[in-house]
């Protein structure tokens, strides 16, 4: 698996985001330098409490089978003492392997498996991925008051169906999480200033947690983790031809060959986590779904696409109710935010790419990789039966969580 190599990074000129050129710099005055991370903190603590109010008091009212599930397969993992009950019908091809079920343990070992536990084990998840979000964008070279500001972004409760999803029942807040950890381990075990033994230590938890995420669903892994990072890596070195040239005699072969190993390693742990997952399931109950989505047929193309697009408005909060008068107050706010909503889309891809010559290497790729996976999966939802309604459209548009939380950093 290659890396992007740390000894060829550019850094950004500016500690918070790269601007439009050396001159357009934009210097913080000192009193502001030392107001603005202080200002973050509160920022993010407001959005922690607000968020901590929706998970234990109002998600109560949505609190369905889906996010219970977790609640449900945890009681039945000690009532068993099987981690794969097999009474269950596993939906999707997904075993539950590394997932917020195993926080729910010990509260049903006490008795107290219930909404408060699932409050408990949504809050530790958040909890874990804002820790490694904070440290990646610390990572990319962004300051501090960046990455707190990037924890209060993800927190923002952009439309009711977001907060439902990423903070309510918390499922694809995990494959964000997940994505970090790679991005992080890879980084970090990349540096030239890492040790050989802590450079060990990060692979060999890089290598556990590949095989945990590929053992969980293989076919979920390939679309959500390997086909954006292979297109987001052939892109790379497409754009980064001209700083390869510039480094002289050093060509592509010198710079994949170093990472060879690693990616050798990689594919026989997917190989293995594929062959795990096919001998657990061995013996258990398999109820098809995403994993043989099937292509809409051609003439139905054009509304299915329709629907798919509606979905992302609502899940970005631009979609209006029925019967909403347009001269009146709500109409005018509807209409604002459907030309507003769809820029937190489009403006970080235009400030990127105006950009993209001051960004350094590890900053690229998380733009590319950002938006390629956002694209891909958005793809694959618009011409399959991922979805085959217009309210099925607006539910089943939780796919692109993990990608859509990426592009709002």
């Amino acid at each position: 698996m290659f890396v992007p190599p740390e000894s060829l990074d550019r850094l950004a000129p500016c500690s918070l985001l790269p601007t439009y050129g050396p001159s357009a710099v934009t210097i913080l005055s000192p009193s502001m330098q030392k107001w603005s991370f202080p200002a973050a903190l509160l920022l993010l603590a407001a959005t922690i409490g607000g968020l901590g109010f929706y998970i234990f008091c109002t998600y109560q009212a949505f609190f369905n089978s889906d996010a219970a599930i977790a609640n449900i397969l945890a009681e039945d993992i000690v009532r068993t003492g099987s981690l794969f009950p097999k009474d269950w019908w596993y939906v999707n091809g997904d075993l539950w392997v590394f997932y917020k079920h195993l926080l729910l343990l010990p509260w049903v070992l006490v008795g107290e498996n219930g909404f408060f536990a699932h409050g408990v084990s949504v809050s530790l998840s958040i909890v874990a991925t804002m820790t490694l979000l904070v440290l990646v964008l610390r990572s990319l070279g962004l300051s501090g008051t960046a990455a707190v500001m990037g924890c209060v972004i993800i927190g923002l409760g952009y439309s009711p169906l977001y907060l439902r999803e990423v903070y309510g029942e918390a499922a694809y807040t995990w494959y964000f999480a997940f994505m970090l950890a790679f991005f992080l381990l890879l980084k970090k075990s990349g540096q030239a200033v890492t040790g050989r033994f802590a450079r060990t230590i990060l692979l060999a938890i890089f290598l556990g947690l590949l095989f945990l995420v590929t053992m969980e669903n293989p076919v979920r892994f390939l679309v959500y983790y390997v086909a954006p990072f292979i297109g987001s890596l052939m892109a790379f070195l497409y754009l980064e031809q001209e700083v390869v040239a510039d480094a002289g005699k050093c060509g592509w072969r010198e710079l994949l060959l170093p990472h060879l190993p690693l990616a050798l390693a990689s594919c026989g742990v997917i190989l293995l986590g594929a062959l795990s997952h096919h001998l657990v399931f061995v013996g258990l109950h398999n109820a098809a779904g995403a994993n043989h989505a099937v292509l809409v047929a051609m003439q139905k193309l054009p509304e299915h696409v329709a629907h798919s697009f509606l979905g992302l408005m609502n899940f970005i909060g631009a979609e209006w109710g029925e019967e909403v008068e347009m001269t009146s107050l709500t109409g005018i706010t509807a209409l604002l935010k459907l030309a507003l909503y769809p820029l937190v889309l489009v403006l970080p891809a235009c400030y990127g790419r105006r950009n993209f010559h001051l960004l350094n290497r590890w900053q690229r790729f998380f733009l590319l990789l950002s938006y390629l996976g956002f694209a891909l999966i958005f793809f694959i939802y618009s011409i399959s039966n991922l979805h085959d309604n217009a309210w099925a459209a607006r539910n089943n548009i939780r796919y692109i969580i993990p990608f859509l939380m990426m592009v709002l950093l």
